[in-house]
C-alpha cells in the first residue's frame, strides 16, 4: 500500500515549522531544485521536503510499493538501465 494511506503526512510541512524550521519544498527529482534548496542559506534549522515518486522512470517500479524492500533480477536490472538512459 501507499505512505499515505498508512500515514498520512498532509500536515508535515506545518509541523516542521511548528517547531520552528525554515521548510523548503521541492520536486525530489529534479537536481536544480535540490542544488537550490542545499544552498538557501536561514537563520533557522533548514528542512527539504523532497516529494518523490518511487521507482520513477522504470516501467516495472514506479508507484509500486512492493519494491520498497526489494530488488531487481537481473532482466529486470538490465530492463532499468535501458529504461533510464
Amino acid at each position: 500500500t501507499s505512505v499515505k494511506e498508512i500515514l498520512d503526512e498532509t500536515n508535515l510541512k506545518a509541523k516542521f515549522e511548528a517547531f520552528g524550521t525554515h521548510v523548503i519544498e521541492i520536486d525530489g527529482h529534479n537536481f536544480e531544485e535540490l542544488l537550490d534548496a542545499l544552498t538557501q542559506t536561514t537563520d533557522k534549522p533548514k528542512v527539504i521536503l523532497a516529494h518523490t515518486i518511487k521507482g520513477k522512470g522504470l516501467s516495472f517500479m514506479e508507484n509500486k510499493p512492493e519494491w520498497h524492500s526489494r530488488l531487481p533480477e537481473n532482466e529486470q536490472l538490465d530492463q532499468a538501465y535501458k529504461e533510464l538512459e
